[in-house]
């Protein structure tokens, strides 16, 4: 009997057969099996494309993509019109935070292939993107945004039913704050899909941004319904709550957002907020939930997120400063930080205005012309880069202006990218940043004895002045002069009863308020309350505030509720004989706006800086007797204004004059403070064992400049003496190995120059010297190999210089050494 004859695959067939086998593999999501098996195959056959470019789009699903950018690249080399190699290394360059080359890679798949739905959502998607971390005041932002709005038509005119499309076009209308053009966009989505919630919860927005705060919680509420457990739904479903008043679903829905994803510092921010509003939560409750912050936004913190300062120790110098912020536009905050920045000293102080924001106004244009020494739009970048652009501005004073309100970089201050950082004005609460060294604030805000027992992490600093100053019609400072903003006759001369008044948010609203407030109501017969606010034109939300006053004995006619209206926001004030402030959150800039209108504000003290805000200002205005001790103090100081309509006539008609010549408006005695206090805390880091490794450096640097005066003048023993004492006392500098190289180089002693670089090149590795530095030592090691005929080695060194720097003197040796090795690198 015969013996079976095996058959035998040509080298072609097998080849064919591999690529099928690499081809299920990759599509079976073994990815590192297929990265394995093609590897193996491609030591045989290198020139395989195919082979090639499956593994380079498997290590780019396993998320490695440095690894697969050089195989991708090959693959266009040799097919450059290849749609699938041009979208895989669009994909490549998009994970790596690469948008321009992405958007290169996408733009020629779209080129060759205009059917390619896939390609243009791709580009698209990508434009969208990069084009809302520029700032929003370029043109380029605006182009890159309507050229991705015409890449999503044109994957709707390939794909009716592409919901994504549409979802995504609302995106970039919301970014350009266009609401009706987003509403109409989510709407064509959920016409495709009614259950799609990403574009519900677009739509919410929608809603939210008209101040329509029910039907916000409507649509939110919906989305949560197809997906429950969505968090950035939560977090916004906890916002609009916020805005109803119900600050137990508020503080549940953010609670429920951080448990989802802990890792998200902006829920935390939301949670956070919603606690600070409340009047149920201990201290100690409040602790842990700064805690677990802290921990969230430190935990995945590498080891290189905290290097030391290096800035210059020298105490009196010229300081750079950078304020924080995403409100320097028409916001509350802007009528505290527009004397600072009006006023502040450009001499002593190098002003850097970091601006986390995509809106721009008249504000915005202000103070970036006329108050910045230097404006950086910060808005979309991750905290990783902020804290880098820091470092690299050499920023000695870092301020922020936002603690956990919106628009915050606080995942920047973590990472310590300034020597002294401090947070001001934006959140009356601590941050609870282990890197944020002081808050600013006043001895009434914190007094010592609450300093000391102080569950915050920063340490405090206390003001000679006020904690703010005030300047009023900040956005309109036209409106000081004309008539209808100056102060008014009592209403109740008039209307023969006394008008209560409060234009704080409805979350201020806790039952300890309402309930304080309604007995000032009981203790004053026929007096009513004005409230104005987010919400109170929408039915439910009117009726729920209703309802709680009614629960404490209030009727309805006794409230008058009316919408917030900021073109009437001093207008307001001409209805209110007297203002209340909530507890235990004090407001803020509507007490200063109730003062500028003439109109007395009651205000509870408590023990903590929120609570802390009505008597800091009552008592540098003069008026301690408008401070309350407790609930009682509260009614009978209300009690003790309500009953003499003659006092409160004259106190209304003097209350202007007296907050203008006070000093919370004396902005020039307020700047000096601060400015004074900025350069007390500079002084305190530069005794400070932190700035002494700052202080190596700078004798380091004074040494070096030394020696590279002396290499420039061709004195080589010197110089060579000096670095060699140099690396005695710091053995690992980079320029100062480089320098003694480049002396011992001089001197034609290659070998040891070339050892000497080696070390610099690892050390300026280590140092995170900048790209320009290590190219330089890399091509004078290329050159010292070259002359040890070490040609192999100089290419190489000279080839990755010229990857971190084009530098034509470096190509001009490249040319030089590989003229002398022809055969095998060629010119």
């Amino acid at each position: 009997m015969k013996g079976f004859v095996p058959s035998t695959l040509s080298t072609e067939a097998q080849g064919m057969h591999l690529i099928t086998h690499l081809s299920n593999l990759y599509r079976e999501g073994l990815f590192e099996n297929t990265v394995a098996t093609a590897t193996c195959f491609l030591k045989d056959h290198p020139e395989h494309i195919e082979a090639t470019h499956i593994l380079g789009a498997a290590y780019l699903a396993l998320g490695q993509y440095s690894d697969a950018q050089p195989y991708l690249e090959k693959c266009i080399r040799s097919a450059p019109f290849n749609s699938v190699y041009r979208k895989n290394m669009g994909d490549c360059f998009y994970k790596q935070n690469n948008p321009i080359q992405a958007i290169e890679h996408y733009s020629v798949a779209c080129h060759v292939n205009s059917a390619d739905e896939q390609a243009f959502f791709k580009l698209a998607t990508c434009q969208s993107e990069y084009g809302q971390h520029i700032s929003a005041a370029s043109p380029e932002a605006d182009a890159m945004l309507q050229q991705a709005i015409s890449n999503y038509l044109h994957v709707l005119e390939l794909n009716k039913k592409n919901a994504f499309a549409w979802n995504n076009i609302a995106c970039i209308y919301l970014y350009k704050n266009k609401t009706d053009e987003a509403e109409i966009a989510t709407k064509n989505a959920l016409k495709i899909n009614p259950a799609m919630h990403e574009a519900l919860i677009n739509l919410s927005i929608v809603f939210f941004k008209r101040n329509k705060i029910t039907a916000a919680i409507e649509f939110t509420e919906r989305a949560l319904s197809f997906q429950p457990n969505t968090p950035n739904a939560l977090n916004n479903l906890s916002t609009f709550y916020g805005y109803t008043g119900d600050a137990y679903r508020a503080t549940e829905a953010s609670r429920r957002a951080v448990m989802l994803q802990p890792e998200i510092s902006a829920w935390h921010d939301t949670f956070l907020l919603n606690q600070l509003y409340s009047d149920v939560y201990t201290d100690q409750e409040r602790i842990a939930a700064y805690q677990t912050y802290q921990k969230a936004v430190e935990a995945a913190l590498p080891d290189s997120a905290f290097r030391p300062h290096l800035n210059s120790p020298e105490p009196d110098r010229r300081l750079k400063v950078a304020y924080v912020s995403g409100d320097f536009k028409k916001h509350s905050a802007s009528y505290f930080t527009e004397s600072l920045f009006a006023l502040h000293d450009h001499v002593n102080f190098e002003v850097f205005l970091y601006y986390n924001n995509n809106q721009v106004d008249t504000i915005t244009e202000r103070y970036q012309e006329k108050y910045a020494d230097s404006w950086r739009n910060i808005y979309g970048l991750t905290p990783e880069i902020i804290a880098e652009l820091a470092r690299d501005d050499g920023i000695d004073i870092m301020i922020d202006l936002a603690g956990h309100t919106k628009h915050n970089a606080l995942a920047a201050f973590a990472r310590k990218p300034a020597p002294v950082q401090a947070t001001w004005l934006g959140f009356p609460e601590t941050t609870g940043l282990r890197h944020m060294d002081y808050q600013l604030v006043d001895h009434i805000i914190e007094p010592e004895q609450h300093a000391k027992a102080k569950f915050g992490f920063e340490r405090i600093w206390h003001l000679s002045t006020p904690f703010c100053t005030y300047t009023p019609c900040v956005a309109n400072p036209e409106w000081q002069h004309m008539a209808a903003y100056q102060v008014s006759l009592l209403p109740a001369t008039k209307n023969g009863y006394i008008s209560f008044g409060s234009a704080c948010n409805i979350i201020r609203l806790t039952p300890t308020t309402i309930k304080m407030w309604s007995r000032v109501l009981h203790a004053i017969p026929k007096s009513i309350l004005i409230l104005e606010a987010v919400g109170l034109d929408e039915t439910d939300i009117a009726n729920t505030v209703i309802t709680r006053f009614a629960n404490e004995g209030i009727e309805r006619a006794r409230l008058r509720l009316c919408p917030r209206d900021g073109k009437a926001q001093y207008l307001l004030y001409h209805d209110f004989d007297i203002a209340l402030d909530p507890f235990p959150s004090n407001g803020g800039t509507t007490t200063f706006d109730a003062l500028w209108m003439g109109v007395p504000v009651i205000s509870r003290q408590g023990d903590r800086f929120a609570s802390r805000i009505g008597a800091s200002i009552l008592t540098h205005l003069g008026q301690k007797e408008w401070i309350a001790n407790n609930e009682d103090h509260f009614v009978d100081i209300a009690k003790c204004l309500a009953s003499d309509i003659a006092l409160l006539s004259v106190i209304r008609q003097g209350l202007r004059d007296k907050l203008a010549n006070s000093a919370l408006m004396d902005a020039p005695s307020f700047v000096q403070g601060f400015e004074h206090a900025l350069r007390k805390m500079w002084h305190a880091w530069c005794k400070s064992e932190q700035s002494n490794i700052a202080k190596e450096f700078a004798a380091q640097n004074e040494a070096l400049d030394l020696c590279a005066t002396l290499l420039e003048q061709g004195a080589l023993q010197e110089a060579a003496k000096g670095y060699q004492i140099l690396l005695e006392k710091w053995p690992s500098c980079s320029k100062a190995l480089y320098g003694l190289g480049m002396v011992l180089l001089l001197e034609d002693n290659s070998k040891a120059a070339q050892e000497l670089l080696q070390r610099a090149v690892f050390a300026s590795q280590m140092e995170c010297q900048p790209p320009a530095v290590q190219a330089q030592i890399l091509a004078v090691l290329g050159n010292a190999c070259a002359r040890l005929q070490l040609f192999e080695e100089a290419i190489m060194h000279l080839q990755y210089s010229l990857s971190l720097d084009d530098s034509a003197t470096t190509e001009m040796w490249l040319k030089e050494i590989m003229k002398q090795v022809p055969e095998k690198h060629g010119n």
